[in-house]
């Protein structure tokens, strides 16, 4: 009967410590599921993001050259390339604004807008060396079309520091949330183990002192007592 009740409290021991390790383990599975879930969908977005900013990057880099050489040579040629270079920037802005996360998305707004206003001002520009190079209304519209690069220039590095750093910020936070996550399954396992030791520690010392107690009748019987 007492090696059964010693079978008892082990398998209750046992029992006690999967249960915990499962219950635990579970909860930070789904936890960690979720985790990866999100991390998965960043990545997958993160290298088409960082794509299309290198690809507006240089379609703006292209459009402001071209400007700068118009404002040179007046050769109507550079302001269609740079109108055409903004066209992709903008077609670019337009697939990433669909893309990035929710408080990323004003910023892709503002350059897109920045660069309608951009082509806008350059075009009045060249329309405007057209008639009279020299005019004190092209002069004007030259210096507005600079101010305009200048303007959109600010905005689409705003635009790209930003989401870079949403970017990264969220790797090292599902990072962060992974590792609390791997040590919460490890406190889960300590602590199964823990209780099934301590269970088996206190139900052991409670079923060995009516042991001691009957070993102890037993050696007064035997000695005649």
């Amino acid at each position: 009967m007492k090696v059964l009740s010693f079978r008892i409290v082990r398998n209750l021991s046992l029992l006690i410590m999967v249960t915990i390790i499962i219950v635990i383990g579970a909860t930070s599975f789904f936890s960690s599921r979720k985790i990866i879930q999100n991390m998965s969908l960043i990545l997958r977005k993160k290298q088409p993001m960082l794509e299309s900013l290198e690809h507006i990057r240089q379609y703006f880099s292209e459009a402001r050259n071209n400007v700068t050489l118009f404002s040179y040579e007046k050769k109507s040629e550079f302001i269609n390339s740079a109108v055409s270079s903004m066209d992709l920037a903008i077609e670019k802005s337009i697939a990433l604004s669909k893309i990035v996360a929710e408080e990323d998305r004003d910023e892709v707004e503002n350059f897109i807008l920045a660069s309608k206003r951009f082509k806008m001002a350059v075009s009045i520009y060249a329309n405007e060396v057209k008639v009279d190079p020299t005019s004190a209304s092209a002069l004007d519209m030259e210096q507005f079309a600079l101010v305009t690069v200048k303007e959109t220039s600010s905005i689409l590095g705003l635009m790209i520091n930003d989401i870079r750093g949403h970017i990264r910020g969220f790797e090292i936070n599902a990072f962060i949330m992974a590792k609390k996550s791997q040590n919460f399954v490890l406190l889960g396992v300590f602590m199964g183990i823990t209780l099934g030791l301590l269970t088996i520690f206190l139900m052991g010392k409670a079923l060995m002192i009516p042991i001691n107690r009957l070993v102890e009748a037993t050696q007064h019987i035997a000695q005649g007592n």
